[in-house]
């Protein structure tokens, strides 16, 4: 049996999300302040124990200073359309 190594959605978006956090090189209590979450909440994210909810994202961003697109690792590219197929 063939093992898929290509990573959901949902570990892409919660992969880009840690990149980020640890990449700008605040404190995890610095950006829970900023963010205006627990030190316990970065770290269960960090810890793949949670997903981050949409809020938590946007909370996130701002205390980080960067887009929301940023954050999750999207890009305009690889949203999905959402027009009907015929």
């Amino acid at each position: 049996m063939e093992k898929n190594n290509e990573l959901t959605q949902e570990e892409q978006i919660r992969l880009s999300v840690c990149n980020k956090i640890r990449a700008s090189g605040l404190p995890i209590s610095t950006i829970a302040q900023k963010a205006h979450l627990s030190v316990l909440s970065i770290m269960r994210i960090l810890n793949a124990k949670t997903m981050p909810s949409l809020q938590i994202a946007i909370k996130l961003s701002k205390a980080l200073e960067i887009t929301l697109d940023e954050l999750l690792g999207t890009t305009r590219a690889n949203y999905t359309s959402l027009k009907p197929t015929k």
